[in-house]
């Protein structure tokens, strides 16, 4: 039995020709979620040697302590200088990124860091604290002029 192609063309006439299908809303949701991460890992860098290098830091610290050579009045005050260095790191991860210097965020972050590591090196090694207040001050005035001068409002 022959069959009649002029049937065939008018069932293919007779259905439409659809787009191809959009993706799925959940795999939208999936890509755009893997782009998030991606940018938000080139925005942070690489910061999975910070752990290692503070437990490294700590251990050197008390290994000369317990040997004698090297005494440290406070030695809880390392715990201060971690964040003091993570602060610090951000600084530099927003200059590397954006290579703004004059940036609320950047300035934010060093001055936060450099008054951590300002105190910790203080507890540390028995620095008067007298000597700290003034220190702060000073880097929190210089902190809003930089702000001020190197990114004026618009």
């Amino acid at each position: 039995m022959r069959e009649n192609p002029s049937s065939d063309s008018a069932q293919n006439q007779s259905q439409p020709d659809f787009p191809q299908q959009p993706l799925d809303w959940r795999d939208m949701r999936r890509q755009q979620r893997a782009e998030w991460r991606a940018a938000r890992r080139q925005w942070r860098g690489n910061n999975g040697w910070i752990g290692g290098a503070i437990l490294i830091l700590l251990g050197v610290i008390f290994l000369l302590q317990n040997a004698g050579l090297f005494f440290v009045q406070n030695w809880w005050a390392v715990f201060i200088l971690i964040p003091a260095l993570g602060s610090l790191w951000t600084a530099y991860t927003l200059y590397r990124n954006t290579g703004e210097l004059g940036s609320p965020p950047f300035i934010g972050s060093l001055v936060i860091g450099a008054l951590l590591l300002l105190l910790a090196l203080g507890f540390l090694f028995g620095i008067d604290a007298g000597l700290f207040l003034p220190v702060a001050m000073i880097l929190g005035g210089l902190a809003v002029l930089a702000v001020g001068i190197l990114n004026p409002r618009r």
